[in-house]
């Protein structure tokens, strides 16, 4: 370089700009070799520094702010697609209609009754919470409704047509009041209640806002 000195640094070294004249000066020096200033040691670490603030400010506004892959929210909702999809499973061995002489009859009825679909749902649903699709806990859980709806409906139209049935068929026959005392005895139990806990808690998980 006409009129100055030639810088005799080498490239693989840990080099820093001078504070004065900006020119390029091996990490250590004591003086720049362009303007003969005194340096402080310490510049380098202070560019370090500076530089590492810089890159880790470029990373926060490129990929954003780091978020915690198990919400709160997230947590909730795989509890009540879990929770949801063990009653439903459990509710359909339980005891849903008392028969008089017949005793407990439940959902399942040796795989001759809806249970069946109803147990395939809950096999669905907890398949689908344990792989965090909570969104289609709502199709499960809404079929899941329907069905039962459906059996109930169904339940009170079958008593319905027994009274209806021993009213005309038995009418003045003196056993026909023991007939009517049968169907008054039968009554829902509480197998229905799990079922239909099980399926709000599935709608539940699916329409659950995440955080």
């Amino acid at each position: 370089m006409p009129g100055g000195k030639k810088s005799s640094i080498n490239t693989d070294e840990q080099v820093f700009q001078c504070p004065f004249c900006k020119a390029d000066t091996r990490a250590g020096a004591t003086t720049c070799f362009r303007c003969g200033q005194r340096l402080d040691s310490s510049e380098p670490a202070k560019n370090e520094v500076k530089q590492d603030k810089h890159e880790n400010a470029h990373h926060v506004l490129q990929d954003g702010p780091r978020e915690d892959p198990v919400s709160p929210s997230s947590s909730t909702k795989f509890l009540l697609g879990f929770l949801g999809s063990i009653l439903l499973f459990i509710g359909v061995f339980m005891p849903i209609v008392s028969v008089p002489i017949l005793g407990n009859l439940n959902y399942f009825q040796n795989g001759k009754g809806d249970g069946a679909i109803i147990i395939i749902l809950a096999a669905g649903s907890l398949a689908v919470t344990l792989a965090r699709k909570y969104r289609r806990l709502l199709y499960t859980g809404i079929a899941s409704l329907l069905i039962l709806g459906c059996g109930f409906i169904k339940f009170h139209l079958a008593i319905s047509e027994a009274r209806t049935s021993i009213e005309t068929e038995l009418a003045g026959n003196p056993f026909s009041g023991l007939g009517q005392l049968a169907i008054d005895r039968v009554q829902l139990e509480w197998g229905w209640a799990l079922l239909v806990v099980g399926a709000i808690l599935l709608i539940g998980a699916a329409v659950t806002r995440e955080q």
